[in-house]
């Protein structure tokens, strides 16, 4: 029975090894992170986009498109306010929250379609 332990250079090799994982491993959790990031910011934008659409049905003739077509923009403090989204509103990039008095969405309507944009502003 041999009681010796393990040698310098076989300590060393796992060494070796652990890092060589570390480097091929390392690229595809980045991406995977960066991608995690991007989905948040779309679902959020997608959140605010719905409560946008529940506002519009809600509001259009009597605050909103009083006219037949046009553009109109509605913050996202606004949508907050009245119930038509709710949660957190932070930038996964910056990990700063958005100034919802400055985000805003805008509603075009023409052709009888609504299209909505969202602008999202940090907090300074």
């Amino acid at each position: 029975m041999n009681n010796r332990g393990i040698s310098l250079v076989e300590l060393i090799a796992v060494i070796v090894i652990i890092g060589l994982l570390a480097l091929i491993t390392f690229p595809s959790i980045t991406k995977m992170l960066s991608d995690f990031r991007t989905s948040t910011t779309e679902i959020q934008e997608s959140s605010i986009i719905e409560g946008a659409k529940s506002y519009v049905a809600d509001n259009v003739g009597i605050t909103i498109f009083k006219t037949d077509e046009g553009i109109e923009e509605v913050t996202v403090k606004k949508l907050y306010d009245d119930g038509y989204i709710d949660g957190e509103f932070i930038n996964r990039n910056t990990n700063k929250e958005y100034d919802l008095e400055k985000s805003k969405v805008i509603i075009e309507y023409s052709n009888n379609k609504y299209k909505y944009t969202v602008n999202l502003v940090d907090k300074e």
